[in-house]
């Protein structure tokens, strides 16, 4: 069985939680709270049913890119970021990034990177 956290129901566009009483539309597989698809009485989708073709997620976003996203020239573009620990919060982020060159250049891309941080924080907000 799929897991629809976070997934938007949709009729009303809430996105799925935990526990949720979800139905799924037994010729597509579109899913539902419920209570919306008692309401609409049938699958929203009936030009999939047509096609005979079945519903699927939305792509996950992708992830942002460091070295075409910040615009800071300190920043070596050979970067990866390795890892990254976010609290619930977003009040603290701490970031492994690998850098492919010199010292030199593994010192300026940390600052380039620590000059961005208020980017950085923004994004991973979205």
């Amino acid at each position: 069985m799929l897991d629809y956290t976070g997934i938007k129901c949709p009729v009303c566009g809430v996105p799925f939680r935990q526990g949720d009483d979800i139905v799924v539309c037994p010729e597509c597989g579109a899913p539902y709270h419920r209570a919306c698809y008692q309401e609409k009485g049938k699958c929203i989708f009936e030009d999939l049913h047509k096609e005979g073709k079945a519903w699927e997620p939305p792509a996950p976003p992708e992830a942002p890119d460091p070295r075409t996203e910040i615009k800071d020239p300190r920043i070596h573009p050979m970067t990866s970021v390795v890892s990254a620990q976010v609290t619930p919060d977003l009040k603290y982020c701490r970031v492994y990034v690998s850098v492919l060159g010199d010292e030199e250049a593994a010192k300026s891309t940390i600052e380039g990177l620590k000059s961005a941080v208020g980017y950085v924080r923004r994004e991973l907000a979205r």
